[in-house]
C-alpha cells in the first residue's frame, strides 16, 4: 500500500484460483507475472519460453488470508509446468500444477498485488 495505494493488496492464491475458473488465461497469467520454469524436467507449455529474461521464480502471495505459513514461511506462487520437483511442498495449485503454492523462509520477496477497491 505504501508503494501502490490504498487500494491495492497483497494477492491471495484463491484470487489465482478464481481468475482461473472465471475462464482467465493461465498462459497470460504466467507471461504477464513473468515467471520463470522451476520444475522437475523440461518446461512442457508451447508458445512460453522455459525461462524470461529478467524474471522471477516465486511470486509473494497469501493462502486463504495468512501470509506465513508455520514458523515464518512465506507463501509464494512458482511456475511448475506440470512437473514440480519432488522436494517442493505444494500447498495448492493451479490447472495439475502448472502453478503452484509453495512455501519458504526469506524476506526479500516480489509480491503479487490486486486493487481491492
Amino acid at each position: 500500500r505504501q508503494h501502490l495505494g490504498p487500494g491495492w493488496q497483497l494477492a491471495d492464491f484463491k484470487d489465482f484460483l478464481d481468475y482461473h475458473e472465471r475462464g482467465g488465461s493461465l498462459h497470460t497469467l504466467v507471461s504477464e507475472l513473468k515467471l520463470n520454469y522451476i520444475g522437475d524436467g523440461p518446461s512442457s507449455i508451447d508458445g512460453l519460453p522455459a525461462e524470461f529474461t529478467g524474471g522471477i521464480g516465486y511470486v509473494a502471495v497469501s493462502y486463504l488470508g495468512d501470509t506465513l505459513f508455520g514458523s515464518g514461511r512465506q507463501y509464494f506462487i512458482a511456475r511448475h509446468d506440470h512437473n514440480p520437483p519432488p522436494n517442493f511442498l505444494v500447498h495448492d495449485e493451479l490447472d495439475n500444477d502448472l502453478m503452484s503454492l509453495g512455501s519458504w523462509l526469506g524476506n526479500n520477496w516480489t509480491a503479487a498485488c490486486v486493487n481491492a477497491s
